[in-house]
């Protein structure tokens, strides 16, 4: 879902960056936490 809002122009409010977001993978097994960034290009 988060992948979704970037790619159809939307943002988080809770981000200093528009064009980016940090989400969490919800698999307790296996903690990642990543950076996604939306391409002005």
């Amino acid at each position: 879902p988060s992948a979704q809002v970037l790619q159809f122009g939307g943002s988080f409010p809770w981000e200093d960056d528009p064009n980016r977001t940090t989400v969490a993978c919800p698999d307790p097994a296996n903690p990642v936490v990543f950076e996604l960034r939306r391409s002005l290009s």
